[in-house]
């Protein structure tokens, strides 16, 4: 397991070397988080992943606006592959049995030790409340890898910053039946959603870890999300493992 989510820096060599067309360029226009609500931007790519025209946020910083394509084009590349479900909860949680990997109260302080979430600094950039964190993590939205504290196996980021897209196709309830032992899931929920004209459907996949904008219901290590493979926007990107 990868200790950070890809950064611009990995992703933009890959581009360099391929000249790859991500999704978000292909479809001239990308998805943005604005504390409240989902918009829609023309020329919004991983390059300029906030607001069209926005300062490149830095080498250092993970990719996103990347879907789950983009992200197995990159993996197939460097000859790297995601995680699954399985392997990314076992790997956040590095042996704790605890909701998250520093504790069971998600809203602790200690959390802007860790995971870059829905912080007092995410509110005031947006001028939005209700964040349920009253601690500060420095980060109004992501951050650079590694800035925060790591888990106990040394991974950073497993919670916040950027949601990370997993090889697992979504079931509802794909663990009430699933083997014991090694569990992927390639047979998901068939889901169909329409955001502003653009209609997503078929198996969606997993994302984990919540992200800079979530809420602690959302940074438990078991919690759990779903996109399509053709979505991306401000709040998702991935982390690699070894074939």
């Amino acid at each position: 397991m990868g200790r950070y989510e890809i950064t611009n820096k990995q992703f933009g060599a890959f581009i360099d070397a391929t000249d790859y067309k991500t999704t978000a360029e292909d479809a001239g226009k990308g998805f943005a988080w604005n504390g409240l609500k989902w918009l829609v931007f023309e020329g919004l790519y991983w390059r300029e992943p906030v607001v069209a025209g926005s300062p490149y946020l830095g080498e250092d910083y993970p990719v996103i606006q990347v879907s789950w394509k983009d992200c197995q084009a990159f993996l197939d590349w460097a000859g790297l592959a995601f995680p699954t479900e399985a392997q990314w909860e076992y790997a956040c949680r590095a042996g704790t049995t605890t909701r998250c990997y520093w504790g069971d109260d998600p809203g602790l302080e200690q959390t802007c030790e860790y995971a870059n979430v829905a912080d007092s600094s995410m509110e005031a950039l947006f001028e939005v409340k209700g964040s349920g964190f009253d601690c500060t993590d420095e980060y109004a939205s992501v951050s650079p890898v590694g800035s925060l504290k790591s888990n106990a196996w040394g991974l950073y980021d497993m919670s916040g910053n950027a949601g990370e897209w997993c090889l697992d196709e979504y079931g509802e309830n794909y663990f009430s039946v699933s083997p014991a032992k090694d569990p992927v899931n390639r047979n998901g929920d068939h889901i169909k959603y329409t955001f502003e004209e653009e209609t997503f459907e078929g198996e969606n996949r997993v994302i984990k870890g919540g992200n800079w904008g979530s809420l602690s219901f959302r940074i438990r290590s078991a919690s759990r999300d779903r996109l399509n493979p053709l979505d991306r926007g401000t709040t998702t990107g991935f982390r690699a493992v070894h074939r």
